[in-house]
């Protein structure tokens, strides 16, 4: 529930910035959460992680914890010293804007980050779902508050004003649970030889390059634009990827309540159950994509003039997300298994082939082309995950899965190339898709009869 929320009222955050700041603004936004991203996940060395693995064995959680934020901690106020010896110059080559109080704002946000990224850690091993609601979208909702007030009362939406609202977001969704972490787990701490740092270390810093990977490939797109387009372009790539939100839930929900149904199988249920889950899944985020593209035109009525392009890097921007939320499922075998250095490899192919097709595409054709490049890392991350927990685990059939996955790219990218050519007639495009998906289930489902009826 809190995942959901959260992501719902931080899709809201980059339409609300459009109505209320400038293009450049908006793009400047998605680049601060891109860095902040990065800060989080290099200062963490997966301790985080390791702290969730060792948490119930731990007797002593305070020492634990304890153990967990002090190296994160450390490592994100040295990149924020790093940050502050010259603000203007790391603003101006982060955001294109030479501002001391953004460089500052930004070494707040990502020291700000890593505890609230313990934070909700914390919150969601003691099991409190309205607690960790509150902690996920307070800092959200206070920045949109905080802008439309600004934008009622006429002054001016600029983006120093929109760091420093996001940092003291988070301080706020800190301050609501800081009296309790600290002195419980802190301040009580006690040494035992179960805070080891070392020992999660062992553990927490392969997720690191595993997570590490995920970024670049989830990230190149915004960089890319930033380095080889304009800011404005950026905030086209934002906005689509903040309305392609429906297919992000999909990856959330699956994320949260699949793993764990799996894990509660034995080996023979999950095994029986997979083929049918996963052409259960794979068919929905087909027609969830078909139903929410072809209605993208709404955002007409959602979005000032200026960004009308948007309507059609929608889709575009949902297959990636609808393709890792598929990936789940048929990843799964790499979890069971227990290989999960295999994620990392998967993770690192989809960065490589994010980072090689970036220059070109963001280049040559702006937003459009990095949505292209994330889509193109997102596929191979898909097909790497799927084809690796077929060959450490059970080979399922996968030919409908692909024909489904590429009527998905082939879709998305005919729409975000002709769309604007196309005008209306882009409708007819996604008339014929449903015609294709609707032939591909009829010759399955005969396929599967005929072979049930074989004795």
């Amino acid at each position: 529930m809190a995942a959901v929320a959260s992501a719902v009222v931080g899709a809201a955050t980059t339409p609300v910035l459009a109505w209320t700041a400038t293009a450049e603004d908006v793009g400047r936004f998605n680049l601060l959460m891109v860095y902040v991203g990065l800060g989080v996940v290099v200062s963490c060395l997966g301790l985080d992680q390791a702290y969730i693995r060792f948490h119930h064995d731990a007797r002593r959680r305070g020492r634990l914890l304890t153990a967990a934020m002090l190296l994160p901690v450390t490592v994100s106020g040295i990149f924020a010293g790093a940050i502050l010896v010259a603000p203007s110059w790391f603003a101006e080559q982060a955001f294109d804007l030479r501002a001391a109080s953004v460089g500052v704002g930004l070494a707040a946000a990502i020291v700000l980050n890593v505890i609230y990224r313990f934070a909700a850690v914390e919150i969601r091993m003691a099991e409190s779902p309205g607690a960790l609601l509150v902690n996920q979208v307070v800092p959200k909702v206070i920045l949109i508050c905080a802008v439309l007030l600004a934008s009622v009362l006429g002054a001016g939406v600029h983006f120093e004003i929109i760091v420093w609202v996001y940092a003291a977001g988070l301080a706020a969704a800190l301050a609501v649970w800081s009296s309790r972490l600290f002195s419980r787990a802190v301040l009580h701490a006690e040494r035992t030889g179960e805070a080891d740092t070392r020992q999660m270390l062992r553990y927490g810093v392969p997720l690191t390059a595993s997570a590490l990977a995920f970024w670049v490939a989830a990230s190149t797109g915004a960089v890319g634009l930033r380095a080889l387009a304009s800011i404005q372009e950026v905030a086209l790539y934002a906005l689509a990827l903040s309305f392609a939100l429906p297919a992000s839930l999909l990856q959330v929900v699956l994320a949260s309540v699949w793993t764990p149904i799996v894990f509660r199988w034995n080996d023979i249920e999950a095994r029986e159950q997979l083929p049918k889950v996963q052409r259960m899944v794979s068919a929905g985020a087909v027609w969830l994509f078909l139903v929410l593209g072809s209605g993208s035109w709404a955002v007409h009525w959602l979005l000032p003039s200026q960004y009308a392009s948007v309507e059609y890097m929608i889709p575009a921007a949902m297959a990636p997300a609808l393709w890792y939320a598929v990936s789940e499922v048929t990843a799964v075998g790499i979890q069971i298994r227990k290989r999960t250095s295999l994620l990392a490899l998967a993770s690192s192919a989809a960065a490589a082939v994010g980072v090689i097709t970036v220059v070109p595409l963001a280049a040559a054709l702006g937003a459009r082309g990095a949505l292209l490049s994330m889509m193109a890392a997102y596929g191979t991350l898909f097909v790497v995950r799927t084809e690796l927990s077929a060959r450490v685990w059970m080979s399922v059939p996968r030919r409908r899965l692909y024909l489904q996955a590429a009527l998905v790219g082939v879709l998305a990218s005919s729409v975000l190339l002709g769309g604007p050519f196309l005008g209306v007639r882009v409708y007819l495009v996604w008339v014929a898709a449903v015609v294709i998906l609707a032939v591909i289930d009829l010759f399955e489902t005969s396929r599967r009869s005929r072979r049930v009826r074989v004795p």
